[in-house]
């Protein structure tokens, strides 16, 4: 798609930068638009992907709700 654009916002603490990705990530702007927010620091996240893909290991489901009263 050649309607991809990028913006560098600069906040005054990280506390306020990601107050902003929390509110605007994933924003839709119209039906095919959504404005996609990210913190500069995930860059080094994405860009250290490796090349093999390892299937991550699962952990066990933790339903305590469901054996707790209190919490149904």
């Amino acid at each position: 798609m050649g309607d991809s654009g990028y913006i560098f916002v600069e906040f005054k603490d990280r506390a306020a930068a990601e107050e902003a990705v929390r509110q605007r990530n994933n924003y839709k702007l119209d039906k095919q638009h959504t404005f996609l927010c990210n913190l500069f620091t995930d860059f080094e996240k994405y860009d250290n992907i490796p090349e093999e893909f390892v299937t991550p290991v699962p952990e066990p489901y933790k339903f305590d709700w469901w054996a707790n009263p209190a919490r149904r």
